[in-house]
């Protein structure tokens, strides 16, 4: 067989906005582009594999029915998931499904959730063919080639597949060096006018989702992309990401960027050179980021502005210094303070993000938290209870006091819905955990000063309908 002929699908699950949003459902206004897989398909085309196709039955809204007779009509000869934990149960639900109506075909499952529990996966469902370890490119790209070649995956390094009847596990893929040997994600493969970045990231519409980087040179307990990416940040080239803009802008009208990555920030001199290339350029775009308030100053803050940067979203987590200190955050509540103060001062959308009822904490630990959020009164703060994940020291935490809830199943991962939390703080009690949560969003949007920033925002037609989105979502906790 030609690398021509091999028919590949890369495909989402049978699932719903409900699975990754909870009880925000579609009101969040979000269909996040999948940004991963259009790389890894992007560099197998590179490579020579041109017959590829992707979908997505969620946001095109196929019924198991017509997701089944798609893929017989097709006949794909290789069928590629990716994985998250929270949708994890429905991914392997699809995946018994294709291997039902394909059943010669090869099903490869990549990303987080399969990464870190690589073994648990494949034993958890046995139509699974190969599990691809890591970052993807280059190791789903071999697996093509070995596949319409001599079929030996004993030396494709980064997979975990079955040896006669037995699980097998290659060494590990080495990261790539140089994410600049990497091809421009594969866009035109995907349905863009569908999908749209987190509205509470959009100032305008629509607005896209991009990473430039990947790594973290952090370590907080509650997080494992160190696990995928490593800790050392490898950057693309700026030319790369001004390329990648403009093909956004010119081919599906972007006229915002939500750059996702771990920690935008993290390298100062390299954020000054990207902004001053994009004032260079003259390359009017709106875009956001995530970051720390110990990785920016005022100087960089009004650089990033000057080049389009409308709003920041830090990750503060606690009110309480032991809190901060238990996850790992390496950062000071006073540092937090003073960051936050000064994205405000400056006239950013600011966002914030906390953990409520960490390890450790009572009743008053948390309610700290959620006054302090108050207290600093960001446009937008989003709480959520502890979720510790799979292979996180936050995990080995909270499996070494016995607080994890055995009830909880993959889909309780949801990380904005905690009907069953998977972690019971022993000092505050399930109940008391939900009410806390939801008791942080009811009243924290009522704070005056809170109410009237977001007020202040309403100057645009785009504004207006991010708050009616915005108002959808805060009615689920009445």
């Amino acid at each position: 067989m030609q690398k021509s002929e091999l028919k590949i699908l890369f495909s989402e699950p049978l699932s719903s906005m409900d699975a990754v949003w909870g009880k925000f459902g579609k009101d969040s206004g979000t269909n996040n582009f999948l940004y991963g897989m259009a790389s890894v398909a992007a560099y197998c085309k590179m490579k020579g594999f041109i017959n590829i196709k992707f979908i997505d039955p969620n946001i095109e809204c196929i019924s198991k029915e017509k997701y089944a007779s798609f893929l017989k009509d097709n006949k794909f000869d290789v069928v590629a998931f990716s994985s998250f934990t929270a949708s994890i149960t429905y991914t392997l639900e699809t995946i018994r499904l294709v291997k039902k109506t394909l059943p010669g075909c090869i099903i490869v499952l990549g990303g987080i959730h399969a990464s870190l529990l690589p073994e648990e996966t494949m034993q958890e469902c046995k139509e699974l063919d190969f599990v691809a370890i890591g970052e993807g490119e280059i190791t789903f790209n071999e697996l093509l080639e070995s596949i319409i070649s001599d079929k030996q995956y004993g030396n494709i390094d980064g997979i975990m597949w079955r040896k006669d009847g037995k699980i097998a596990r290659n060494k590990p893929r080495q990261l790539v060096s140089d994410i600049n040997m990497l091809p421009m994600p594969l866009y035109d493969l995907f349905p863009m006018e569908k999908y749209q970045a987190q509205a509470t990231h959009s100032k305008v519409f629509p607005t896209y989702t991009m990473l430039v980087s990947r790594g973290c040179c952090f370590n907080c307990a509650f997080c494992n992309a160190t696990d995928i990416h490593g800790r050392k940040v490898r950057y693309k080239s700026i030319s790369l990401i001004m390329e990648e803009i403009k093909y956004l802008k010119e081919k599906f009208g972007a006229r915002g960027i939500t750059f996702y990555d771990s920690t935008f920030t993290a390298n100062k001199n390299w954020v000054r050179e990207f902004c001053n290339e994009l004032i260079r350029q003259g390359i009017k775009i709106t875009w956001d980021c995530s970051t720390r308030t110990d990785t920016i100053d005022e100087d960089l803050l009004k650089l990033m502005k000057m080049a389009g940067c409308w709003s920041v979203s830090f990750g503060i987590e606690s009110g309480n210094q032991k809190s901060l200190n238990l996850i790992r955050k390496n950062n000071t509540v006073e540092t937090n303070t003073k960051g936050v103060k000064l994205a405000n001062r400056l006239g950013f959308f600011v966002a914030t993000n906390y953990i409520i009822g960490i390890p450790g904490e009572d009743y008053s630990d948390a309610m700290n938290t959620i006054k302090y959020a108050k207290k600093l009164g960001a446009h937008q703060a989003l709480f959520y209870l502890p979720i510790p994940y799979p292979k996180t020291p936050l995990y080995d935490i909270c499996k070494a006091e016995n607080t994890i809830n055995p009830n909880a199943t993959w889909k309780d991962y949801n990380a904005l819905d905690f009907d069953n939390p998977i972690y019971i703080n022993p000092k505050i009690g399930k109940k008391k955990m939900k009410e806390l949560y939801n008791y942080a969003f009811k009243t924290y949007y009522r704070t005056p000063m809170v109410l009237l920033r977001n007020i202040a925002q309403l100057n645009s037609v785009d504004a207006f309908k991010k708050y009616l989105m915005a108002v959808n979502c805060y009615f689920k906790f009445q």
